[in-house]
């Protein structure tokens, strides 16, 4: 396992509330796959929210099947599509913990517009109180402007950070302390990515690796 997918995957044991955001094609998603390939020794359910379908796991088209599948095994790895399924596993997750609940097009899901989602409530009370609970989240954006302030203060966790150009989106994740510039001007085509730990070590820079 490589040093970065170690620094994620531990942050995952802590059960730490991880962001990843970054224009369309950065490199983010073959991130996620990567430390989603990781964590395969681990007895740990895993459950996607994936409007594009684009992670490994499971499709459920029903929240019967979704808790069936999540309830089958501890090895468990499902995804859907649907923001009322999700809401009903992000549900599940709070009450056992233990569930690894990931949310790509976060902004799908708690949007920055306030508008109320199937999945927002619970989604953001995942982002508030899963550490505590034993849920570790992972959420990705290619638009950190439209999502919710409260999605991004709460993402205390480990920060994966390709290139952002748009101002909304730039302006949202000043809060994170970062320099806007060297964020604009990480490259896309060389899948160039910024790994931070807040508290912790140096922000480094290193590459996806297309999974």
């Amino acid at each position: 396992m490589r040093a970065e997918i170690q620094v994620l995957n531990d942050a995952v044991d802590r059960s730490e509330r991880l962001a990843f955001v970054g224009a369309s094609g950065c490199g983010k998603t073959s991130v996620i796959k990567e430390l989603l390939l990781a964590r395969r020794t681990v007895k740990q359910r895993v459950a996607i929210y994936d409007p594009f379908l684009d992670l490994p796991g499971l499709y459920c088209a029903t929240p019967d099947q979704a808790l069936r599948a999540l309830a089958s095994s501890p090895y468990a790895r499902i995804r859907t599509d649907n923001e009322e399924i999700y809401a009903s596993i992000l549900r599940l997750s709070l009450r056992g913990g233990g569930v690894l609940c990931v949310a790509d097009e976060a902004q799908n899901l708690a949007p920055a517009s306030g508008r109320v989602t199937a999945a927002s409530a619970d989604l953001l009370h995942l982002v508030r109180w899963g550490r505590h609970k034993g849920c570790p989240f992972l959420w990705a954006s290619q638009s950190p402007g439209a999502c919710s302030y409260a999605l991004i203060e709460n993402s205390t966790g480990a920060r994966v950070i390709g290139n952002l150009s748009a101002s909304p989106s730039l302006q949202k994740i000043a809060i994170w302390g970062l320099d806007k510039r060297e964020v604009a001007n990480l490259s896309i085509e060389k899948h160039e990515l910024m790994l931070w730990i807040p508290g912790g070590s140096p922000v480094r820079r290193f590459r996806s690796v297309k999974m």
